[in-house]
């Protein structure tokens, strides 16, 4: 099964819900680009409010079926880019309102993760990370995402574990110099939503 349809079919069900909250953090009328944006199921949510979004990723295969997907959907304000997100030199310095990241970060090692977050801190005004809530709940739900994230392969697996071992996001962003507003991340929720900007940026209140 291509890659893009099996995560349209396995995986992005299971992140609707979030998918969905993180696109309401979306200014109307905002320029948005969408890293590591997979099969593009966020970035044609994101685009029914914005301006203009543009989806990145480094699988070429997942770009086409992102691209398919968005011209079956009739939708025009939306570009997919095959580039990596370690290098956005490309980009201008606060070209986009907003950058969105969902369910990346975790599978970065710590030091991509920084390089990613602090070029988006520049390319963006502000930044929206979707991913792992800290700490991971128990039970069924906590167990279930080990195991994903066991089966999806030793170095994924490997930065998963050094993601909850650093503590999530937060203070991932803060040694990039970000401060987080987290806007979705109840204690047993698997997943969070939170928005970051710089800590010396102006009327940003926590």
């Amino acid at each position: 099964m291509q890659a893009g349809k099996f995560y349209g079919t396995f995986i992005d069900p299971l992140l609707n819900k979030i998918h969905s909250l993180g696109a309401r953090t979306i200014p109307k009328g905002a320029k948005v680009i969408d890293i590591a944006c997979g099969n593009g199921v966020l970035a044609r949510k994101i685009a029914a409010k914005a301006a203009h979004v543009t989806g990145i990723d480094l699988s070429t295969e997942m770009i086409d079926y992102a691209r398919k997907q968005s011209e079956k959907a009739g939708i025009k304000n939306l570009e997919f880019v095959e580039m990596d997100a370690t290098d956005l030199s490309g980009f201008k310095d606060q070209e986009f309102d907003v950058a969105t990241i969902s369910m990346a970060v975790h599978q970065f090692s710590l030091e991509t993760s920084n390089m990613i977050l602090k070029e988006l801190s520049r390319i963006s005004k502000e930044i929206v990370v979707i991913d792992y809530n800290f700490p991971l709940p128990g039970g069924f739900n906590g167990l279930i995402t080990r195991i994903i994230e066991w089966f999806a392969g030793i170095e994924h697996n490997g930065n998963f574990k050094a993601y909850l071992k650093y503590g999530g996001i937060i203070p991932i962003a803060k040694e990039c110099g970000l401060n987080s507003n987290v806007v979705f991340g109840r204690k047993k929720s698997v997943f969070t939503v939170v928005k970051l900007k710089h800590i010396e940026a102006k009327g940003y209140s926590l």
